[in-house]
């Protein structure tokens, strides 16, 4: 198998593919490793410019955290924490350990096999101690104190989401869930006890600053429509925490630009970060970013999803804001990462050279062999056309594609739910299905799947909660494209569709 991509975007609206989480080389600023929900673990060593993967065969290729320690230029060490904390893309076999740069991988004490559904959501080293890390797994907070070998269970009823500790001391931690709940521990997780509760409050993300260990930042998403619940903050190393920023002033987790809708992913994209430089920097994430220069009180966007009203277009969906101790904040999104060595004023994405599509569905034209469209996971349908380049036709989560068979002119594209694009040559782009389109009247599966018929390349049949077919897919306006529901089905929604290619009229 060749890899023919896609790895390279524009960047902005477009993308590449999620990333979960971003760390750095000790001591060399062009070096930085990232990890991806499903496409493993990737190392660049000249500041993003080109990129290599390290987890081809590893069990399970998504990485929700990295630990580099502070010895890396002598010990080679990695630790990963396996399988994808946000979406549970991918389960987690466990903590994985490299002692050679990540050439080759070997188990840990904390080992699972993909069916028991585990996750290991974070990692943290001791920066004086490279022997002692603290795990919060989906079975409790594990400590180890040699290196990963054996591991105590120091919290088993309680998962913890995100974890840091107060820096300069290793033996002060903070542990947050997805429940509104925020612990600490004062003698290296040994005891925890929880030191905010928030009401109507759901998963919670934590931040500090060397430049002031005693302050402890939290963005809190709402239980009632995961937006905004609040920002929360600690001027005594989390032994209490204030509202400092209520979300029902400012949706800091929404869509909009300025901050005025409802509602937002807070369960999916959450991330928060406070500059080492100045405490009262401080950067949280949901669908875009904001900026606060003032320990939290009030916020300015910092980048906006598609780049509304002037503001900069970073990819949605934010799962990482991390600060490198240089100062120079990085972003890792649902397209991939991104950079800004001015707290988020500007931003150049790094992400060009990884390839961490995930990929719903893709098709293939049988009159050029070169040529693919396929519909990606937050990176909308790609066009591979001349067997180099690779072409964004559509937004938005792509899923089911096809190419006319008779002519490969017409392309068709989907997003969530069976809206259908009928995209021809390099204009003339619109739906001709999805539910209030052209009188259909269904919605379909998050992956709605659809099919040109064997025979006739003017019909179609698309899967809802029951087939719908049209004759007259090609006709000269997409809004003349008629639909019919063929079947009486009560099924739910369907999941495939296939049509016999020797009898067309069996369908299953």
């Amino acid at each position: 198998w060749i890899s023919l991509g896609p790895s390279t975007s524009n960047g902005g609206y477009a993308g590449l593919g999620r990333l979960n989480c971003i760390a750095f080389h000790p001591t060399d600023l062009n070096t930085y490793w990232v990890g991806a929900a499903s496409g493993g673990l990737w190392v660049t060593y000249d500041n993003g410019n080109t990129w290599a993967c390290l987890t081809d065969f590893n069990a399970v290729l998504a990485v929700s955290d990295i630990v580099i320690p502070s010895d890396y230029a002598t010990s080679q060490t990695i630790y990963i924490a396996t399988g994808d904390r946000d979406a549970f893309d991918n389960n987690s076999v466990g903590v994985l350990k490299s002692t050679n740069g990540g050439a080759t991988w070997n188990t840990t004490g904390i080992t699972f096999s993909i069916n028991q559904g585990k996750m290991v959501n974070r990692i943290l080293i001791d920066p004086d101690n490279p022997q002692i890390l603290i795990a919060a797994t989906s079975d409790g907070v594990y400590k180890t104190i040699d290196g990963g070998t054996t591991w105590s269970n120091r919290l088993s009823t309680t998962e913890f989401m995100d974890m840091e500790y107060k820096p300069g001391d290793f033996s002060v931690l903070y542990g947050s869930r997805d429940n509104g709940r925020v612990f600490r521990s004062v003698n290296n997780g040994t005891n925890w006890t929880q030191v905010y509760s928030g009401s109507n409050a759901a998963r919670i993300e934590l931040a500090v600053s060397p430049a002031d260990p005693n302050i402890v930042y939290g963005v809190v998403a709402s239980s009632t429509n995961a937006g905004l619940h609040s920002v929360i903050k600690s001027t005594s190393s989390g032994s209490s925490f204030s509202e400092v920023f209520s979300g029902s002033g400012m949706n800091l987790m929404g869509w909009s630009v300025d901050g005025t809708d409802i509602g937002g992913q807070g369960w999916y994209d959450i991330a928060i970060a406070a500059s080492p430089l100045d405490a009262n920097i401080v950067l949280v994430g949901g669908v875009n970013s904001w900026v606060s220069t003032n320990g939290g009180t009030s916020w300015t966007i910092s980048n906006h999803w598609y780049g509304a009203d002037g503001v900069e277009a970073v990819h949605a969906d934010k799962h990482n804001l991390t600060y490198r101790a240089n100062g120079s904040l990085f972003e890792c999104n649902d397209g991939g990462v991104y950079i800004s060595d001015n707290n988020g004023l500007t931003w150049t994405d790094k992400t060009n050279g990884i390839r961490i599509s995930q990929m719903y569905k893709l098709g293939v034209s049988t009159l050029n062999p070169t040529e693919t469209i396929t519909g990606l996971q937050d990176n909308g349908s790609k066009l591979h056309k001349d067997g180099t380049t690779w072409k964004d036709v559509k937004g938005g989560d792509g899923m089911e594609c096809a190419i006319d068979y008779t002519n490969q002119m017409y392309r068709y594209t989907t997003i969530y739910y069976g809206t259908i694009d009928r995209i021809y040559g390099q204009s003339g782009q619109g739906a001709i299905a999805g539910k209030d389109i052209n009188g259909i009247t269904e919605e379909g599966d998050w992956v709605t799947p659809f099919i040109i018929d064997e025979n006739d390349p003017n019909t179609m049949f698309i899967g809802y909660k029951n087939i719908w077919r049209s004759r007259n897919i090609k006709a000269s306006s997409t809004d003349n494209v008629q639909w019919k529901k063929i079947s009486s089905l009560s099924l739910g929604n369907l999941k495939v569709i296939e049509q016999s290619p020797v009898n067309t009229d069996i369908m299953l």
